[in-house]
């Protein structure tokens, strides 16, 4: 209905989907207000809760100005689950004796029947207090929609980065996990997601407010828990979920020492064998790579502690010595060593002699 002006023997305007009619030509010749819905056949939904016995209570109220005296009240509660367009009637209960006889403004509580919503789905609570000096229509029936919602909500989860950036599935970034919930019946009875709850490693309880949010987790460990779950507005709390990730952010500890030993004497040749200690607390170590001027020479793979390489080195060069060690998630710290030879050593020793030194982690 539109706004303007009442107009005798007219009414305003209305359509039923192909033009507009005055509603005059329906019999009604007044302006007045007009609200229509497609619905299951009962009033709108007032309150939602879960199954269970409920008070049936009211308040009455005089709002003219004379005593109103001796009044019932009743009250219908009708189900519209099997029968979604008339309901079927469940509940009758009376009030009698109301003696409303303070004018504007008295009241009366009512006390009716309690009531067991017992099945999931939609009901109908209808109030009506007739009086026949009533000189305002309309005013003395309420209709009450009430959903009755025993579903839990259902929460789904997605990953940022979606899969694991390091190696062997561990993550070696911060993850962020965004939480999506619904309540899976029909929209008349669900009550809505209230709030998500979450928790990373067991640790406090973290409450999002609503059906969607997001999270960041930056925690190392092997199989860390994430559990999450909803809750409706009537507490119907879903079942507690849980995902596992790897996680491991930290770089190994890693730190090289050095020895030598001439092999062949009067040559000037000797052996020159690095030792590397390597550990890491998370993901565990997986190799030590090392490299002489940049370039790759050899790969000990294995847990460790321990790692070693050897190489003939004849001296006179300036030579850089890396260790790169990895652990299982792919991070990696390395140590180096430059131009060992620069320490004073007599290569040229007829006997086997050894010397080491330790070259602080870099």
């Amino acid at each position: 209905m539109d706004a303007s002006n009442n107009y005798p023997t007219k009414g305003d305007w209305i359509t039923l989907g192909s033009g507009w009619n005055e509603v005059s030509i329906y019999g009604f010749y007044t302006d007045w207000l007009i609200r229509a819905g497609v619905g299951p056949g009962t009033a709108p939904i007032k309150v939602y809760i879960q199954p269970g016995n409920q008070n049936i209570e009211g308040l009455a109220t005089n709002f003219g100005t004379f005593p109103e005296l001796d009044l019932t009240c009743s009250a219908d509660i009708f189900s519209f689950i099997d029968d979604p367009e008339n309901g079927t009637l469940l509940y009758e209960d009376n009030v009698t004796n109301i003696d409303l006889d303070e004018p504007l403004g008295g009241t009366q509580a009512l006390v009716f029947d309690d009531f067991n919503f017992a099945n999931e789905g939609l009901y109908g609570l209808f109030l009506s207090l007739p009086d026949e000096n009533d000189d305002i229509l309309k005013n003395n029936a309420i209709a009450w929609g009430v959903g009755v919602d025993d579903t839990p909500p259902v929460t789904s989860y997605a990953l940022e980065p979606a899969t694991p950036d390091g190696e062997n599935g561990w993550y070696v970034s911060d993850v962020e996990v965004t939480l999506d919930a619904v309540d899976p019946i029909s929209h008349e009875i669900s009550s809505g997601v209230d709030i998500i709850q979450y928790k990373v490693d067991g640790g406090t309880t973290q409450t999002i407010i609503g059906p969607h949010g997001t999270f960041v987790v930056d925690t190392d460990k092997d199989n860390l828990p994430i559990e999450y779950w909803s809750i409706d507005k009537v507490g119907n709390s879903e079942t507690h979920h849980t995902i596992t990730i790897d996680m491991d952010q930290t770089v190994p500890v890693i730190d090289m020492v050095y020895e030598w030993a001439v092999s062949i004497p009067g040559e000037g040749k000797w052996w020159m064998f690095f030792n590397v200690t390597a550990t890491d607390a998370t993901s565990g170590m997986d190799r030590v790579e090392f490299y002489l001027n940049n370039v790759l020479q050899d790969t000990v793979t294995g847990p460790g502690p321990t790692y070693s390489w050897k190489f003939l080195y004849s001296g006179g060069l300036h030579i850089t010595i890396k260790a790169e060690g990895y652990d299982i998630a792919g991070n990696m710290k390395f140590d180096e060593i430059i131009d060992p030879e620069s320490i004073n050593i007599n290569t040229n020793s007829q006997n086997l002699a050894q010397k080491t030194v330790q070259i602080l982690g870099l």
